[in-house]
């Protein structure tokens, strides 16, 4: 027959076949019941308790009587402490309880360990180290701390890197690391050159050398200033869109080749000796919508026989209007040229920036086709309020 432990953790019934385990309470419910079966001679069973706190567990017997022992420590006389069909016991962890039978009745001896006068607690710290003291069965009866004592010896170190002096037992707080010969600061807190240094294996600066100027590469600088106040330069005009007021003295100018100024801004009188202007020459045939783009050039000519009338749209570019190039009180004079074969065609409407405007012609005159010939349209806009021209407008015919 095989033994086998069981934990108790709630209300049991035992059979005969239970005979011979070992059972741990650890039920932590009052009043649980362990209902024993019909007493058979050579019955027995061991109860150990396991609760963390006290319990209370009730045997009861099916025939006969349970007749209860309690011995206050283990070797110490039993005397009967309860007797009935019913008996219960209480306790806390430690307590054991052996059960056996006669075929008649039930016989329950408890065992409870005595108290040694050791005051529950911790002992042994780091100065004290705990005395024990065992009775014969081993059990600890006597427990005191006694204090560890330290010898006292004087320590003194003088070494290359740390100096520190005290005595053993006590903590030391004059240990201070040796300078190095570096002078105390803050080194490298300047954007225009870094100071090297040494570190030794110990990871302390040993040595600091001559600060060497930063002077990095033009395209490796991010974030670089895109304006003349950007650098910090606040007697130059801006290339693009450069504004002069009163008298501006221009030194003698000498430039090769070609010299191109875009959208230059001159207040008061500019005396030139004289200018080429650009004229954009196309060998496009007129007729529906013309666009003329007046940033590409004030002057447009197309080559080509013209093959039908048409509409003279002028904006600034594809992306830009007008009227978003011209400020108010602002005129601009251009000049389109078509070319006509032997069917005469001519100009029908004038749109700026989408939006048709009624020109004023010169003496009251309409356009008008010339067969074989260039007929030349001069139209001058001047921009009175938002959006809003007088356009004057001429045509002139070669053949």
């Amino acid at each position: 027959m095989s033994i086998q432990i069981i934990n108790v953790a709630s209300n049991i019934s035992l059979s005969v076949s239970n005979s011979g385990n070992i059972y741990q309470l650890n039920n932590p419910d009052a009043n649980s019941t362990i209902t024993l079966p019909l007493p058979s001679n050579g019955f027995n069973s061991t109860f150990i308790g396991n609760n963390s706190s006290n319990y209370t567990y009730n045997f009861t017997t099916q025939s006969g009587v349970i007749i209860k022992y309690t011995s206050p420590d283990i070797g110490a006389s039993a005397t009967i402490t309860a007797t009935g069909s019913s008996v219960s016991i209480t306790g806390m962890i430690g307590n054991e309880y052996y059960l056996s039978s006669d075929g008649y009745n039930y016989f329950l001896f408890e065992v409870t360990l005595s108290t040694t006068g050791i005051t529950p607690g911790t002992y042994g710290d780091a100065t004290n180290v705990p005395q024990i003291m065992f009775d014969a069965n081993g059990r600890a009866i006597a427990v005191n701390n006694i204090p560890i004592a330290f010898p006292t010896t004087s320590i003194s170190v003088t070494g290359t890197d740390i100096t520190m002096s005290g005595n053993t037992g006590t903590a030391i707080t004059n240990a201070t690391l040796n300078p190095t010969g570096v002078t105390a600061g803050t080194y490298n807190n300047s954007n225009v050159s870094v100071t090297p240094f040494t570190i030794d294996a110990k990871g302390r600066i040993t040595s600091t050398g001559t600060p060497v100027t930063i002077t990095p590469s033009w395209s490796s600088i991010t974030s670089k200033p895109t304006t003349l106040s950007g650098y910090g330069i606040t007697d130059a005009a801006p290339i693009s869109y450069p504004t002069f007021t009163g008298t501006v003295t221009i030194p003698t100018l000498s430039v090769t080749g070609n010299s191109t100024l875009s959208s230059t801004t001159i207040s008061g009188t500019l005396s030139l000796q004289q200018t080429l202007e650009l004229a954009n020459i196309s060998n496009t045939t007129a007729s529906g919508t013309i666009t003329f783009n007046l940033l590409s050039g004030a002057i447009l000519y197309y080559t080509s026989p013209a093959t039908g009338n048409w509409t003279l749209n002028i904006t600034g570019n594809s992306t830009t209007t007008l009227n978003s190039v011209m400020s108010i009180g602002q005129s601009t004079t251009l000049v389109f040229l078509n070319t006509n074969g032997s069917n005469a065609y001519y100009q029908t409407g004038l749109q700026i920036d989408g939006t048709t405007i009624t020109p004023k012609w010169l003496s009251g005159m309409t356009a008008s086709g010339n067969s074989n010939a260039i007929d030349v349209y001069s139209i001058t806009i001047i921009k009175t309020s938002n959006a809003t021209y007088t356009v004057l407008e001429s045509q002139t015919t070669f053949s």
